[in-house]
């Protein structure tokens, strides 16, 4: 894989998910350090943070907030997806990695997808040597994913 810098595709994903969330009064925070350059592939990393961010967009309330942090770690660059609204049980939280695994509330059922882009996501970060998590409390539900430098 090539070096790249995760902040401009982490900065572009936020700029494409900002007017649908502008049209529904939610609030975009984005905070990249400079000069995050990964060993990693640009498409890859693309379709990485593009699927957090429209997992985000499609489960934050209208009038909610979701913030995308990219900053450097022991590991490397890690980035980070919350995002506001009414969560994910803990019971559930291993399993949304699972292709196909769906959050069982009706909510979800009406509003359609299969549950495809967290297992896409684990797949692609874990192949470049990366990592990926899931936390959920409190009103916030935030991914994680973390590649090498």
């Amino acid at each position: 894989p090539m070096s790249m810098d995760l902040g401009t595709v982490v900065r572009a994903a936020a700029d494409l998910v900002g007017p649908t969330l502008a049209r529904r009064s939610v609030a975009l925070e984005v905070v990249v350090a400079e000069g995050l350059r990964v060993r990693a592939r640009s498409d890859e990393i693309t379709q990485v943070v593009a699927n957090l961010l429209q997992n985000a967009v499609r489960y934050t309330p209208e009038g909610g907030t979701v913030r995308v942090v990219a900053e450097r770690n022991v590991e490397g660059v890690v980035v980070r997806v919350a995002n506001t609204g009414p969560g994910i049980p803990g019971s559930d939280l291993p399993h949304v990695w699972e292709r196909f695994y769906r959050v069982e509330k009706s909510r979800d059922r009406a509003r359609g997808g299969a549950g495809i882009g967290l297992a896409i996501v684990k797949q692609l970060v874990e192949q470049g040597g990366g990592r990926v998590g899931a936390e959920s409390g409190n009103g916030l539900t935030r991914f994680w994913f973390s590649v090498p430098s």
